[in-house]
């Protein structure tokens, strides 16, 4: 594979309890390295939005699997992000807050729902 540039950026708030589900800022740039990826960890909550000059290509929403911190993700993503926006943990069958969030995306007029893979709904801006 040819190596590809770009910037990677990590938005988490690792709340109470994440390091000992084995999550924490150190096991994350850990494993960013050792894929050869250089991350730009930001420990904070995603609202306000602590990046205000970003605008990613993709966005990756995951993490809190509830519909609030969800739906505040893809309200602080959807007019910033410029091409693909990428749910984690849809589960429709479930009907689970993701999947909440998903119906919502779907209607937005600038975005496309495109599918979904495994787990991962897949939106692409028009």
């Amino acid at each position: 594979l040819a190596k590809q540039t770009g910037e990677i950026y990590g938005i988490d708030r690792y709340g109470p309890g994440m390091a000992e589900k084995g999550v924490s800022p150190e096991i994350a740039l850990r494993r960013a390295r050792a894929w050869g990826v250089d991350l730009r960890l930001t420990v904070a909550e995603s609202s306000p939005w602590p990046l205000p000059d970003v605008c990613p290509v993709v966005a990756l929403i995951d993490g809190s699997h509830n519909y609030q911190p969800c739906l505040t993700d893809w309200g602080n993503l959807k007019d910033r992000t410029k091409r693909f926006i990428l749910f984690h943990d849809y589960k429709p069958e479930k009907n689970n807050s993701v999947a909440g969030v998903v119906e919502i995306a779907k209607q937005d007029k600038n975005w496309r729902f495109v599918g979904k893979s495994g787990w991962m709904a897949v939106f692409e801006r028009c």
